[in-house]
């Protein structure tokens, strides 16, 4: 699927549950957890289970303003 831009969509621009696990990446970072903290939370990962690296997390940090 593209988004707006013409380009692949971000992850959380596919589905609600997407979009929880950004604004739950943005809500810890908030509160001042690293990344690597970020990571390891129960509820930040991919819909089909598997864990959320760094690298993922902080391209999502970096590009909070398109969320």
């Amino acid at each position: 699927k593209q988004s707006r831009g013409g380009g692949r969509r971000r992850f959380g621009e596919h589905s609600a549950a997407e979009r929880a696990v950004v604004d739950r990446i943005f809500e810890l970072r908030d509160a001042g957890y690293t990344m690597k903290a970020i990571s390891e939370d129960s509820k930040v990962g991919y819909l089909d289970g598997r864990k959320m690296s760094v690298s993922t997390i902080q391209v999502i940090l970096k590009n909070r303003s398109k969320y």
